[in-house]
């Protein structure tokens, strides 16, 4: 669960137009932040995004992978998921799609 310097530094300019975004390392991988608000998991020079019960289908539609993780033995799976290529290829997609799990962010902290 490693994360380059070079791929965070291409997160921070692919997100550079989100309030307050700032990148947060754990564990080898990051966390992405708007605003406060966690909306996404960077590992493996992979990015995941939240996801809910109200939009995990979309990333199940388009071939995600949800992330998981081993520890003492045991696979653990977390609510995020990863992008589809074509996503990050579409200012517009990847617009919507980093709205919808800034949603789900929201959502899940009630």
């Amino acid at each position: 669960m490693a994360v380059s310097d070079a791929y965070l530094e291409y997160l921070k300019d692919l997100f550079d137009w989100l309030p307050s975004f700032r990148v947060k390392r754990m564990f080898g991988g990051a966390g992405l932040y708007s605003d406060d608000v966690f909306f996404a998991i960077a590992t493996d020079n992979t990015l995941y995004f939240k996801a809910d019960k109200q939009n995990e289908a979309d990333y199940r539609d388009a071939g995600a992978a949800q992330f998981s993780y081993t520890a003492k033995g045991r696979v653990s799976r977390m609510n995020f998921w990863s992008l589809p290529t074509e996503v990050l290829e579409s200012s517009e997609s990847l617009t919507q799609w980093t709205h919808r799990a800034l949603e789900a962010a929201l959502r899940s902290r009630k």
